[in-house]
């Protein structure tokens, strides 16, 4: 086989590889925006990572039923979960392949619901249409508590 065709069939195979991979994207994309419209509520979803140097992990809009929770946005988001369920109720440790281990003793996700941190766990905050989740992966959670104005001792 020549160079020139031997080179000339390795930029087609590129090519194709791209074309293929856009094309899965958009109808990744479009699948979501299908079925946040059929959906009985949709909220926003952000998972910020930056502390932990993962940057934006997620922001989006999630469909989801009628009574759904916090923790059911997060896992119809699709995103590599890392969750301890011993206690009967689902404590996220990682999200994204960014766990509460990542960090100190103090590291670890926590989250708000517009705006507001969370005063229950994430399968207990029962969701509204149009409400923003928002779960933050903090290097020390004690921030995040003073940031609320909440002592995190008490």
């Amino acid at each position: 086989m020549g160079k020139n065709k031997f080179w000339k069939i390795v930029l087609t195979m590129a090519a194709s590889l791209c074309l293929a991979f856009a094309l899965a994207g958009c109808g990744q994309q479009a699948s979501s925006d299908d079925a946040a419209a059929d959906a009985d509520l949709t909220v926003t979803l952000v998972v910020d990572g930056s502390q932990g140097d993962k940057g934006s992990i997620f922001d989006g809009q999630i469909g989801l039923d009628e009574g759904a929770t916090a923790y059911d946005a997060l896992v119809k988001s699709g995103l590599e979960l890392e969750v301890d369920d011993s206690s009967g109720s689902p404590y996220v440790t990682g999200i994204g392949g960014l766990t509460n281990a990542a960090g100190d003793a103090n590291s670890g996700w926590l989250f708000e619901v517009n705006g507001e941190m969370a005063e229950a766990g994430a399968g207990d905050i029962v969701l509204a249409d149009g409400d923003t989740i928002t779960w933050t992966w903090w290097k020390n959670a004690m921030d995040a508590f003073a940031d609320a104005g909440l002592d995190a001792a008490a």
